[in-house]
């Protein structure tokens, strides 16, 4: 058979086929997917190309006799656009591919908000007194609101310098007592942290913070009487009585509240502070006399409670509602009275409830009370009066106690 000669004028190829003529002068086809057999071209895919949808043939025309060298090229050019087209729809419906994961696990970040969170869930935190709990939780709000930075921060990058510059910040724009508490609560956040392995160190724990001022506040005999004739006329006697037991017995507004029948006998007053109740020993106790006009009050207290059917185990009621009093209730309470008494003196406007702690203990030690005395009454510790350091000497506390009562009296009455 006579070999098939391409004039060069005249050869058509693709980018995939190769002309060649060997040793022998036996011209050599190459072209993508094609097998040339002796002038008899056959389209023969691989297994991708056959994946696609295309398969082997021979390449002839409608005739029936095989496609010339110029026009197999020609075929194949144009089969080579179809197999391109096919792989580019394929592609398209494929599903993206997914980057694989790398083996490298990412730095964990445990954050100072986490930690929080996580101290405010902790068994240790719930031994906190339910008003403590609240107070801490309020300071965390002011934590995040005020220093969002270390709020976000991974605990372990909180360092020294970084809370030292976040508390001159802090103190600067909030004051010495915004800035105390919201550090005092990250101080005791990172300590159970530090303690329960989640974080190195406290460096909240030396920020030589400035000690807020207290506030001290007494008031004077013209004060409490318009008080007392405020509640007077707005019915409200039961607010009197419970200001009234603050100011004799110098007792926290939550230890008054929550006073019950059982802890009055024999015109004496049993109180176990709840401030330190939680502790290992008990707490601190309070064992005082009841003066003349806070029992001719709760007299008057258990008979108007008669009248109105109650019976309950508390000492002091609300009676507008006829329960025992809440914080709430009773704060708004007081401001009620307090309004009212304005009228005839307006230096009560700053007035608290709390105030009473502070008037029991003043009028205590201006009429002659020690120091010793008047922590006894207070429930205040020991080893913060000088002489006495023994808490657990109750009947030496009583008769302190009863002393320093008793000087409140004489101011009282003089």
């Amino acid at each position: 058979m006579p070999r098939l000669a391409v004039p060069p004028a005249r050869r058509v190829t693709s980018p995939k086929s190769r002309l060649g003529v060997n040793a022998m002068g036996k011209i050599t086809v190459a072209i993508r997917h094609v097998d040339w057999r002796d002038g008899r071209p056959r389209f023969n895919p691989g297994p991708t190309v056959r994946a696609l949808g295309f398969a082997a043939e021979d390449l002839k025309d409608d005739a029936g006799n095989w496609l010339p060298l110029e026009a197999t090229l020609l075929w194949a050019a144009g089969r080579a656009a179809e197999i391109d087209a096919a792989r580019q729809e394929q592609k398209a419906k494929a599903p993206p591919r997914r980057r694989k994961a790398s083996s490298r696990q990412p730095a964990l970040v445990y954050t100072t908000a986490e930690m929080v969170e996580d101290w405010k869930a902790s068994p240790r935190f719930a031994r906190n007194a339910p008003k403590t709990q609240k107070w801490y939780a309020e300071r965390a709000r002011r934590v995040a609101e005020h220093l969002p930075k270390i709020w976000a921060m991974d605990v372990d990058a909180v360092d020294a310098a970084t809370a030292n510059r976040a508390y001159e910040a802090t103190l600067a724009a909030l004051g010495a007592s915004s800035a105390a508490s919201i550090f005092t609560t990250l101080r005791s956040a990172f300590s159970w942290g530090r303690r329960d392995g989640r974080v190195k160190a406290n460096p909240f724990k030396e920020l030589g913070m400035e000690t807020p001022r207290g506030r001290q506040r007494a008031a004077t005999r013209e004060e409490i009487a318009a008080m007392l004739a405020a509640a007077a006329r707005l019915g409200r006697d039961d607010v009197a009585d419970v200001m009234l037991f603050g100011l004799f017995t110098s007792q926290r507004q939550e230890d008054r509240l929550l006073l019950t029948r059982p802890q009055i006998a024999g015109g004496r007053v049993v109180v176990r502070q709840g401030k330190s109740r939680r502790r290992k020993d008990g707490g601190q106790l309070v064992d005082v006399v009841l003066v003349p006009p806070l029992l001719a009050r709760l007299a008057a207290a258990e008979t108007r409670r008669k009248a109105l059917g109650i019976d309950s185990p508390r000492v002091f009621l609300d009676e507008a509602v006829r329960r025992p009093w809440t914080a709430e209730r009773y704060r708004k309470a007081f401001a009620a009275v307090r309004q009212e008494a304005q009228g005839a003196c307006p230096s009560l406007a700053d007035l608290t409830d709390q105030d009473m702690r502070d008037t029991a203990l003043s009028a205590a030690y201006s009429r002659g009370a020690t120091q010793v005395q008047g922590a006894a009454l207070a429930g205040h510790s020991q080893a913060t009066a000088a002489t006495v350091q023994d808490r657990h000497y109750v009947s030496r506390n009583s008769d302190m106690a009863d002393a320093a009562a008793l000087a409140i009296l004489d101011w009282w009455e003089r």
